[in-house]
């Protein structure tokens, strides 16, 4: 439970606004507690991949679009794409030093 005495003035009327607050963050804390457990999940199924291990390997990709990647390409839509394509797709732009300009 938390404690919301302290953001409010001892006034009678407040006893509404007080548990009004106080329903919404223990809301806001449920909720974040699911986040960290569905992250979790999500991780760890990216764990056991081979192909989520190698796309992590790129700055920048972690667990979400790598597996998003996966599901893709099971899906069909990426199965033929090339990796200028499947980088496209994930979003990943090589560094501006690396590209050759003419």
């Amino acid at each position: 439970m938390f404690d919301v005495c302290h953001w409010f003035p001892k006034r009678s009327d407040d006893s509404r606004t007080r548990a009004s607050v106080t329903a919404l963050m223990e809301a806001l804390a449920a909720i974040e507690s699911q986040i960290a457990r569905l992250d979790e999940q999500l991780r760890e199924l990216a764990r056991r991949s081979p192909l989520c291990w190698r796309l992590m390997s790129v700055p920048g990709v972690g667990p979400i679009v790598a597996l998003a990647f996966m599901a893709a390409r099971r899906d069909g839509g990426l199965a033929a794409a090339t990796r200028a394509q499947a980088s496209d797709w994930i979003l990943c732009v090589p560094k501006t030093s690396s590209v050759l300009i003419v």
